[in-house]
């Protein structure tokens, strides 16, 4: 994984070429890191998922949680967006490479999240399919397809965390309970306050519903959330 200050780096590196030659000071480091924090949120705003690490209070020194491949994509957007606050043009180069960076990213998140056409409500369902109370198509029921909605494939084992930092506000999560739907197995589970870690295996896609995880915290003064996740539960491609 790669540190939100070696983006913060590597973007001050690419506008050099626009005739910035001085260090980056602490305040520019300050200024790249909410101008780094805005380009994640918008490009999540936008359904580009690439999994960044908001954080309640941004730390240039924490992980960004994106793989390499997204790592161009970071520092080239960046660096566009720093330009003007030093005076200077965007080069054509940089440009160009920014938009293809993006365009890239936000092919590979479509292509992660394609789901079959839906079949209309009024098709029939075919001779060989038909039952005596049941005579036309369902279509399935499918989550949100948006950034928060985790993807995970038929027998896959991921781990993820959910952060309750800003509904404590200075309170201990004291306790918590976490369960899942029947396509969804949690292997493990951790109180890391204010985090709830967990791994999951998926087990199968049930027709009709999508599976979710249901997290139930409380704090230390009696407080208590309930925090759900869907999760889509993709088959496995056949490889003959």
């Amino acid at each position: 994984m790669t540190l939100k200050i070696e983006v913060i780096n590597g973007a001050y590196s690419r506008i050099r070429i626009s005739g910035l030659t001085v260090q980056a000071t602490p305040n520019d480091t300050a200024l790249a890191l909410d101008r780094l924090e805005d380009l994640a949120e918008e490009l999540s705003a936008s359904n580009i998922c690439i999994g960044y690490n908001f954080e309640n209070e941004p730390d240039a020194n924490s992980e960004t949680n994106v793989k390499r491949k997204f790592k161009s994509l970071l520092e080239t957007n960046l660096a566009v967006r720093l330009l003007s606050d030093f005076g200077k043009e965007i080069p054509q180069s940089l440009g160009l490479l920014a938009s293809g960076t993006l365009s890239s990213a936000a092919s590979i998140t479509a292509s992660q999240r394609i789901r079959e056409v839906q079949p209309p409500r009024r098709m029939p369902r075919g001779s060989g399919n038909r039952d005596r109370y049941r005579h036309y198509q369902v279509p399935v029921e499918l989550p949100p397809n948006e950034c928060a909605t985790n993807i995970i494939k038929i027998g896959e084992i991921s781990d993820f965390t959910e952060d309750f930092e800003t509904y404590l506000s200075g309170e201990t999560l004291s306790s918590y309970t976490i369960a899942a739907d029947a396509g969804l197995s949690v292997e493990s589970d951790s109180n890391d306050d204010p985090l709830i870690s967990y791994r999951i295996k998926a087990l199968a896609n049930i027709e009709g519903v999508w599976q979710q995880v249901k997290i139930t915290i409380t704090t230390d003064t009696g407080r208590i959330e309930i925090r759900t996740i869907n999760f889509e539960v993709q088959s496995v491609p056949t490889v003959s």
